[in-house]
């Protein structure tokens, strides 16, 4: 089953990958987004189909020197900016997407960017450019954090994870109201469940041996301290289509779901690897692959009497479809 990009991370990346292209003209090469974006190639490889979907022939791309590039065609030879409606439009409803999960500051630069580029419209051409500051998509939530007082911790991972440096960081656990002091390697900031996570492991002090991954709810991090001391192992590429975050190697479950629904579990993507199965009565057994197994046994009984795991199984690649 296809991979499903719903993510609203994927989205911010999404967003600002067009940018990028429009207003820098050289070209761009895949290992450096990727390095950019600290994710994998194929991620990169989804986001620029998903800009080629919008502007077509306009999205140029080749090969030098064994690395492949991309750029908006033809930038050099344009007299104006030359950004047009839907492509305007393509930018305006990725920043709706983002904004609620995005500190203040963070979105209104974007917005500010976007009101920008519409300035650089013509009036002859576009008569109706400001429809494309109209809100037309909305990011609905059942509780939301506010990540305005993180700026300031996000941006120091951020530099830690690009140059591989350990952090000491003040956390509090979600049941203790006891700070605990890490010693810890950042890999990289995932969004999930409507809340920003860092990825990394705590390890040991005296002789940076790796200890175990563990995953810190950005909003419970009380203070981030760069060291000046780096570490040397590579992440992993962890596939984060996964259901949940990763806290062990990726598991099969299938999950039984009556009638009632079975509907709203169709018509979604749950995971990169999963399948379903339906009987003539109308209920279906939906395998998935899932990192996080005590998150998913919440999402199972959150449905009540409608939902039911009935097998638990170590993950093989090949056996799902």
């Amino acid at each position: 089953m296809p991979h499903n990009n719903n993510d609203t991370t994927y989205g911010y990346k999404l967003l600002d990958l067009f940018i990028s292209l429009m207003v820098n003209g050289n070209k761009q090469f895949l290992s450096d987004l990727a390095a950019k974006y600290n994710c994998s190639k194929t991620t990169i490889l989804n986001l620029i189909k998903n800009i080629e979907e919008v502007i077509g022939s306009n999205l140029e791309t080749g090969i030098e020197k064994r690395k492949r590039w991309y750029r908006i065609a033809s930038y050099n030879s344009r007299q104006t900016f030359a950004l047009d409606f839907e492509e305007l439009r393509f930018l305006n409803i990725y920043k709706d997407l983002a904004h609620k999960i995005l500190p203040t500051e963070a979105a209104k630069r974007i917005g500010s960017t976007i009101m920008n580029l519409s300035c650089l419209l013509s009036d002859r051409d576009y008569p109706e450019r400001h429809n494309a500051q109209q809100q037309q998509v909305w990011f609905s939530t059942k509780g939301y954090i506010d990540y305005s007082m993180h700026q300031k911790e996000i941006n120091t991972f951020l530099s830690a994870i690009t140059n591989k440096k350990f952090c000491y960081v003040t956390y509090t656990p979600l049941r203790s109201a006891t700070p605990k002091e890490y010693f810890y390697a950042p890999e990289r900031i995932v969004f999930s469940n409507n809340a920003y996570y860092v990825l990394g492991h705590k390890v040991s002090r005296n002789n940076n041996q790796e200890i175990r991954p563990t995953n810190l709810a950005v909003h419970r991090i009380k203070e981030v301290t760069p060291t000046n001391q780096t570490f040397s192992y590579e992440v992993k590429e962890n596939n984060l289509g996964y259901f949940g975050l990763k806290w062990h190697e990726p598991k099969e479950f299938s999950i039984f779901f009556t009638p009632k629904v079975a509907p709203y579990i169709k018509e979604r993507t749950w995971s990169s690897y999963e399948y379903i199965e339906e009987d003539d009565e109308g209920n279906v057994v939906l395998t998935i692959a899932s990192t996080s197994e005590l998150e998913l046994e919440a999402w199972i009984r959150s449905f009540g009497s409608d939902a039911e795991l009935i097998s638990t199984r170590r993950h093989k690649e090949h056996n799902v479809h």
